[in-house]
């Protein structure tokens, strides 16, 4: 995975230009690939939470999204996640889920 910072993109582009940053969660989507059957991920499908998707934290700094109702519960699974994973989990509402738009 190859990164620029900002100022390096903008230094080679054109005066006016358009500045576009791809935030690749490669990382992150191979990770979910490799453990789909994990009983953690077993776990989560089977209790209606979305997710996991792969997503960002920051440009450099993979992630992984869970969505559903806050509570104790959700907290809890999220820790699992970040804990089995070693990624960074974000909670998300559920109707922020992308299969449910």
């Amino acid at each position: 995975m190859q990164y620029f910072s900002a100022p390096k993109v903008v230094n080679q582009t054109w005066n006016g230009g358009c500045v576009v940053l791809v935030w690749d969660s490669q990382v992150a989507d191979t990770w979910i690939d490799k453990n789909y059957d994990h009983a953690l991920l077993v776990q989560i499908r089977k209790k209606k939470i979305g997710g996991p998707i792969a997503s960002m934290l920051s440009v450099d700094l993979p992630a992984l999204a869970i969505f559903g109702m806050m509570s104790v519960s959700l907290i809890k699974v999220a820790e699992a996640l970040a804990n089995f994973s070693g990624f960074p989990v974000i909670v998300r509402p559920l109707d922020a889920y992308p299969p449910f738009r």
